[in-house]
């Protein structure tokens, strides 16, 4: 039993070790951020990270998922001139994104109030 939980670490490990070094030699990043505007004839996204503006173009095979169904760029539009949807971008070491999670999640909580919640969940 002890060995067999050995064996599962090691591989684990090993599987971690694999996986981080695939993520470095490619050099990617994870943002999150706001999408604030859709240029879909350029395949470009402005969004909006912490308060800094950054235009990224999508890759030609960048994949847009909501709620874990594919989606496409036009879906990314702000909701109203207020409200944007956020996103978690996967940008590789040319400057574009590789795949996109987009979000925006609005419920009805206590007393009919409305609220926004981010993609991990928190109240907006």
């Amino acid at each position: 039993m002890f060995l067999k939980r050995f064996q599962v670490i090691i591989i684990g490990i090993a599987l971690l070790i694999l996986f981080s070094g695939y993520v470095h030699a490619h050099d990617w990043k994870v943002v999150h951020c706001e999408i604030r505007q859709v240029y879909q004839g350029e395949n470009s996204i402005l969004v909006d990270c912490s308060g800094e503006g950054l235009r990224l173009s999508l890759t030609t095979d960048c994949e847009i998922l909501r709620k874990g169904k594919p989606t496409g760029i036009a879906s990314l539009r702000p909701i109203t001139d207020k409200d944007f949807q956020d996103a978690l971008i996967w940008v590789n070491n040319q400057g574009q994104a590789s795949y996109i999670l987009v979000n925006y999640t609005v419920e009805e909580e206590d007393k009919g109030i409305l609220v926004k919640r981010d993609i991990f969940g928190k109240i907006q």
